[in-house]
């Protein structure tokens, strides 16, 4: 008797079987039975409901009994003293806005009725879903495009017909009526329909239903489009002329067999027992979306769009174009589309690539990007992305092929000059330009890696013949304004455009992290396009009559971002040595050897040709060897002073600071001499000369018998004496094994094999109380490492270093500083105990000093870095000329040490001006000491002043700022 009961409810006896004088209707369970009444209908047959045990006895004997009888039944009002009476209310809420077109009004409805009064008879998940819709306009200050009625309408379980009766009474201009009907419970049999009166709606229903992915998000397969109206209410609201109306209800072939089921005291039934809550949000998203669409104008926007370009493969190419942007809507929740189209500029037609993306934006914006890159067959060209962005019903509309503007927003973003080849530098096309006749103007871009520049791109304005601007491009270091390169002059054709400009021979080289200053200079009505930003410093402009071979410029600073970039190639390639030779290969003390190498780079050009020379007693020495013809490097080595072997190494480095070793060569110094000497006297004091004769007789004969960290013992074969030597600090070392050992303080070359070459590091000493490695150029990573406890790893055991600017600190600024200058490329130059990196800054070099206590840093500044810091003053930088002061900036990787100083451990960002500081383990045990360093005149050693120490913890590393 399931989805047959209201037919047979409805229909009169003589319409189907006139044997039939009323009906037992049964239930499924035993607990509770079917509640149903329908005094309205006069004309339909009596009915009783049983439970199951009665329906199943009356089913097996109905054959062979007769049932006789009457039931008498009342029909109560609802009133105060009669509260569980029959009426039921219709409930209404408006929503309205300022002028609804044509006075429309859209009706949002549910049935909530049920037996008595107020109850729901059906799910009562339809008039949830209204309530929260109704909630969800008035939180979040929605909009609607029309008036809005919430309607819950009851009494239809006894015929009274509450839509009807709504319909009836209200005489609205109704442009669409949403009607939710039983749904959500648990009945896999059963499907979700979707009735509609208005076929022309049907694409749209499926669009909606279709992005919902129902099936998907519940696990129901069931859900049909009926294009019938014929849902629940929707035959009242279809009665209505103009109406479209759209119908929610989980019904067609199976009926629910939980329904009205109102159970013992509300203990079992659909609403407590029988709920899908995901159907109920699944559901409830898909009618929102249906409301929304034809109720409200959820407005999208883009916000805060970034363009980047990039190398597709990783590297320094700019072939590629990334658009980062944030999307904003005024719902709190909807689903956009962008539609973002790569377009070569003025290509007919265009070969084009669009992207789609689907997602969700909400008020404080969603952030996406897509990425370009050049077509495969295509090395360069002007390019641009044109997005378009559509709400949800703009992206339903254009999926549908709707015609009209479907989108809510276009933009076209700056057009950007994509190559396949290494540059840096800006690709955009401006949106302003600046007249540079007489003026030198471009922008300051970073470098990053090195290489060789070849030309720089730029785009202006050309002109007609006769009265065409000429132009030429130029590369300056920002740090000291100087120029290091000079393009090609041109006159462009008429219009704007990209122009490339190419260096000539030697083309100029470029290092890492070095800020460079691209420029264009012209004259006869010139134009360079560019793009104002907010940051003021980035442009460079400087007023100079056109003409050749200009001086170093004096900038001003502008905020502009001007449109030109600078190629170059790519060095990373050492140079090359081959066929080292010497002659003669065995000399006598003081003869020459000459040594000879062929060396070459073809990218950057070779920079220097070292030897490094190791003597017989282990020591060495690093000299210069001179450029002879073509190819070849030459050196005539005349400190031949020791007798044994001399290995020698061939160090090139080219100008982009690539190096590379050639090692295994030797020669030999031979000679035969015997030579004995004596002193006149034992023992000396003071400042005496010491007179040297032959021996009378044979020297005393002295035997080491014992070293200790400060002190040697020996024994006297002639006297039977014992002699103490002692030191007032170390002069031997422990080896591994507890042998004492003298320490020896030169600096080595590194084999190979030493743990610390394979992270880099070619030079050190590990013959002391302490480790020490320096690695070939002081803009390397870590290029110093001291190592405690004799380690000979770099990595653990130690504290390493790096040097890596130089600028201003302000303690009156809350201790703001200001860089002034990166460290710049240097080699090292090892001379005994010591390696020095020359010109670190404009002429300030820099040297560490191997002793047998400790590791010593000089810095000793020229008058060259006295000019630059009196043409940058503190206060060109917004800081205090009166208390700022210059500082060397380092930073130091410590390790698990913890730094302490006579007040404790330190954790934050402190100011040391008293002592130094210490570094200790995690149980507290002294391993080494920073001491505070000094100040000092070269020219008057003695007047000296300690430095300040403050410690800055940033980003996870630790930076040690020195000065005064």
């Amino acid at each position: 008797m399931k989805s047959n009961i209201w037919r047979l409810l409805n229909d009169r006896p003589c319409h189907w079987n006139k044997q039939c004088k009323g009906i037992i209707l049964y239930d499924t369970t035993n607990d509770c039975h079917f509640m149903l009444s329908v005094p309205g209908f006069s004309y339909a047959l009596p009915y009783l409901t049983v439970n199951l045990s009665v329906g199943v006895f009356l089913s097996e004997y109905h054959d062979d009994t007769t049932i006789s009888g009457y039931i008498n039944q009342v029909y109560l009002d609802e009133t105060a003293q009669q509260p569980h009476g029959a009426i039921g209310y219709n409930v209404m809420g408006n929503l309205t806005i300022d002028k609804s077109p044509d006075d429309a009004t859209v009706v949002i409805s549910n049935r909530y009725d049920g037996m008595w009064g107020q109850t729901p008879g059906d799910s009562g998940v339809g008039a949830a879903i209204v309530l929260g819709i109704a909630k969800y306009f008035v939180d979040n200050s929605i909009k609607p495009k029309y008036n809005l009625t919430f309607l819950f309408t009851t009494g239809e379980e006894y015929g009274f017909k509450g839509a009807k009766h709504f319909n009836d009474s209200h005489d609205y201009n109704i442009k669409y009526w949403f009607i939710l009907d039983q749904l959500a419970f648990d009945q896999s049999d059963a499907a979700l329909c979707l009735h509609y009166n208005n076929n022309d709606n049907q694409k749209i229903i499926d669009a909606i239903v279709n992005d919902s992915h129902y099936y998907s998000r519940t696990g129901y397969e069931n859900l049909t489009l009926l294009g019938d109206g014929l849902g629940s209410e929707q035959e009242v609201a279809s009665s209505r002329e103009n109406c479209d109306t759209f119908c929610l209800v989980k019904d067609q072939d199976f009926r629910w067999d939980m329904w009205h089921r109102t159970g013992s005291n509300y203990s079992k039934g659909d609403c407590l027992d029988h709920t899908d809550r995901k159907d109920i949000n699944v559901t409830a998203e898909l009618f929102w979306n249906i409301t929304k669409y034809f109720c409200v104008n959820p407005d999208c926007w883009f916000d805060n769009i970034q363009y980047e370009t990039f190398d597709s493969t990783g590297g320094t190419k700019k072939d590629s174009l990334r658009a980062t942007f944030k999307v904003k809507s005024t719902l709190p929740s909807d689903l956009v589309m962008v539609n973002a189209t790569f377009i070569p500029v003025g290509l007919i037609p265009p070969t084009l690539d669009t992207i789609f993306l689907n997602f969700t934006a909400n008020r404080t914006g969603a952030q996406h990007e897509v990425n370009f890159t050049l077509p495969q067959n295509v090395q360069k060209g002007p390019y641009d992305i044109v997005f378009k962005l559509y709400n949800s019903t703009g992206k339903i509309n254009e999926s549908l092929g709707f015609e009209g503007t479907n989108y809510n927003q276009t933009i076209t973003s700056p057009t950007f000059y994509l190559h396949r080849w290494d540059s840096f530098g800006d690709e955009r096309v401006g949106t302003s330009y600046e007249n540079i006749d007489d003026k030198i103007s471009g922008s300051v871009f970073t470098k990053e890696g090195r290489g060789v520049a070849k030309n720089i791109t730029a785009y202006v304005l050309g002109g007609q013949s006769g009265n065409r601007p000429t132009y030429k491009c130029l590369l300056y270091r920002d740090d000291n304004s100087q120029l290091i390169g000079v393009t090609e002059e041109k006159q462009p054709a008429i219009g704007n455009s990209w122009i490339t400009f190419s260096f000539p021979n030697p083309k100029p080289v470029l290092y890492n992290n070095v800020d460079y200053n691209i420029v264009a200079w012209g004259n006869n009505t010139t134009r360079l396009w560019y793009y104002h930003l907010n940051n003021l410093g980035c442009g460079r402009t400087a007023n100079l009559v056109y003409g050749s071979n200009p001086a170093d410029a004096v900038f001003s600073w502008n905020a502009n971002h001007y449109s030109l970039f600078c190629s170059y190639t790519p060095d990373s390639y050492p140079p090359q040595i081959i066929n080292v030779s010497c002659h003669p290969d065995t000399v006598g003390f003081g003869y020459n050897v000459t040594i000879n190498a062929n060396v070459t780079d073809n990218q950057s050009g070779v920079n220097t040709v070292k030897v490094n020379i190791t003597y017989p007693d282990h020591t060495h020495g690093n000299y210069t060897m001179s450029h002879f013809s073509g190819a070849w490097y030459q050196i005539v080595f005349s400190n031949t002073w020791f007798v044994g072997q001399y290995n020698y190494t061939i160090w090139a480095v080219d100008n982009a600071s690539n190096m590379n070793s050639s090692t295994g060569y030797h020669f030999h110094v031979s000679a035969d001499a015997t030579i004995s000497i004596a002193t006149l006297k034992n023992s000396y004091s003071g400042s005496q000369y010491i007179n040297i004769t032959d021996p009378p007789n044979p020297p005393e004969n002295y035997t080491l018998v014992g070293r200790g960290l400060t002190w040697n013992t020996y024994y006297n074969a002639s006297s039977g004496e014992n002699i103490l030597e002692a030191y007032q600090g170390p002069v031997n070392y422990q080896e591994d094994n507890d042998t004492w050992t003298p320490i020896n303080n030169s600096l080595n070359q590194l084999t190979s094999e030493h743990p610390a070459y394979n992270y880099g590091y070619r030079t050190g000493n590990d013959r002391g109380l302490f480790g020490v490695y320096f690695k070939p150029n002081v803009q390397s990573d870590w290029p110093v490492a001291f190592t405690y406890n004799r380690s000979d790893d770099p990595t653990t055991h130690v504290i390493r270093s790096k040097l890596v600017g130089v600028g201003y600190v302000d303690p009156q600024s809350d201790w703001a500083y200001q860089y002034l200058q990166n460290v710049q490329s240097s080699q090292g130059q090892t001379n005994g105990n010591s390696v020095t990196y020359e010109d670190v800054f404009t002429g300030t070099d820099v040297t560490w000093s191997y002793g047998n206590t400790e590791l010593k840093e000089e810095i000793t500044l020229s008058n060259a870095t006295k000019t630059v810091l009196q043409n940058h003053p503190p206060s060109m930088y917004g800081l205090n000329n009166g208390s700022s002061y210059l500082v060397f900036i380092t930073k130091l990787d410590h390790q698990s040490l913890n730094i302490y100083n006579a007040s404790g451990m330190l954790t934050g960002n402190v100011t040391i001006s008293d002592t130094g500081i210490d570094f200790k383990d995690t149980l507290g045990q002294f391993k080494c000491a920073l001491p505070l360093g000094e100040a000092y005149e070269l020219n008057n050693e003695s007047v000296r002043q300690k430095l300040t120490y403050r410690i800055i913890h940033l980003n996870g590393n630790t930076y040690l700022l020195s000065g005064l």
